[in-house]
């Protein structure tokens, strides 16, 4: 959405105005996500909802992950010109502009008026999309009713446990935040993950620049700061700095200042590489830190290893032990991905009693999904979608325990290897 900005400010710095209907327009930009199957779909939908209307001469651009990701999808749509995140300045090539996309200034807020994002349209589309490959049968396999009716049941316990999942700092609050890209990009190497794909490798902002956006949003009187980035815990890496330094420097500009700072993912080799300086630096500025986002992804150190995330599930645990214990109101996020290829139910049950003893605020629980070209799909060992859900529901169910009974701090005495253990 902070892309689509930038290109809508872009467009009208090159005398471009909005159409107020679709066959009015000689140009459509659609900025799509390829996260996982449901996000293709919905894109996919929404391009033929749009292009079906548009007028013949209109031209078409799309934005964002999933012509990188799954082009293969786009086959036989037309002729669309594509646009990646980390090459929007070809824009300028299709465009024929007088001001460069490069010379466009960096957003830091998401206006409404400007982005149109619907997400009921998307469900809308959607909807019609699977009724009519309900009534067709194609793309349903065996039982497409039975398939139809589990949707409706795994929606039903989805809302009676909303609250584990629901982060209530995000909801409703995109166009309420005032936005800090950090980076673009990463360094891991995550064998499920196809967005890098699309977003490349680590591309770090200057760190003055960084400073002079938070600055003048200090001066607009804005008060909660998002870091945007795909990995906050290597910023810097490739320009001689690091996210230590980021936080300092932050904090060090708004002294004095009514603001807080959401710290989004904070990856788990990095937030153990640099606890010491974190903890630290947080404890002295825990006023201005709404909550971190730290990814973890599993429990086991098993799965951990098959995902090629490169930390030891007990480093991670004692530090957010020990993180709780010396700033029991900071807020903790975090993701989690079930059903990853080959996981028992062993790995699971480690999973589920990491998120019984951390007990994090939010919880983003995610079934595996395979994308395409990536390693992890090329591994044994996958399950049915259906079994992926219930292994879902067993720990949104633990997290909704955890936002009932609020956060409980223990005490980590000794580390061992994966494992955590306890003396009485």
């Amino acid at each position: 959405m902070l892309d689509s900005q930038k290109i809508y400010s872009y467009l009208k710095a090159n005398d471009w105005i909005p159409a107020d209907k679709v066959p009015d327009a000689d140009l459509l930009i659609i900025s799509t996500c390829a996260f996982g199957e449901y996000e293709d779909r919905c894109c996919v939908e929404l391009i033929r909802h749009y292009t079906d209307q548009k007028k013949g001469s209109a031209k078409v651009i799309l934005a964002g992950c999933l012509p990188v990701i799954n082009p293969s999808l786009l086959d036989g749509m037309g002729e669309m010109f594509v646009v990646s995140p980390t090459d929007l300045d070809k824009l300028d090539g299709f465009l024929n502009v007088k001001v460069k996309f490069t010379d466009v200034a960096e957003p830091n807020r998401i206006l409404p008026a400007e982005v149109s994002y619907k997400p009921s349209l998307k469900k809308i589309l959607n909807v019609s999309s699977l009724l009519a490959g309900l009534r067709s049968g194609i793309g349903w396999g065996r039982d497409p009713l039975g398939k139809w009716l589990g949707g409706i049941k795994n929606f039903i316990r989805s809302v009676a446990l909303v609250r584990s999942y629901i982060n209530p700092f995000l909801v409703g609050a995109r166009d309420r935040l005032f936005y800090l890209r950090i980076s673009r990009g990463c360094l891991g190497h995550c064998t499920y993950c196809a967005k890098k794909f699309a977003t490349g490798t680590l591309q770090s902002k200057p760190l003055d620049r960084i400073i002079n956006e938070f600055r003048s949003g200090l001066e607009l009187k804005e008060k909660r700061f998002f870091l945007l980035t795909e990995d906050a815990g290597c910023y810097g890496q490739d320009i001689g700095t690091t996210v230590i330094d980021l936080l300092n420097d932050l904090f060090a500009a708004g002294k004095g200042h009514d603001f807080s700072l959401i710290i989004s993912n904070l990856n788990a080799e990095w937030f153990i590489k640099y606890y010491d300086e974190l903890e630290e630096s947080v404890i002295r500025n825990q006023a201005k830190v709404l909550y971190v986002h730290i990814p973890i992804q599993s429990g086991s150190g098993r799965i951990l290893r098959l995902m090629n995330r490169p930390y030891v599930i007990g480093d991670v645990e004692r530090c957010l032990l020990r993180l709780r214990s010396k700033v029991p109101e900071l807020k903790l996020s975090t993701d989690i991905m079930v059903g990853f290829p080959g996981e028992t139910q062993e790995d699971l049950n480690l999973t589920r009693e990491f998120l019984e003893r951390v007990r994090f605020d939010f919880a983003d629980i995610f079934g595996y999904e395979n994308r395409p070209n990536t390693p992890a799909s090329r591994l044994p060992g996958r399950f049915s979608r259906q079994e992926i859900e219930e292994r879902r529901f067993c720990l949104l169910k633990v997290q909704d325990e955890n936002a009932k009974t609020g956060t409980v701090v223990k005490k980590v005495v000794e580390v061992s290897g994966d494992f955590i253990r306890r003396k009485a």
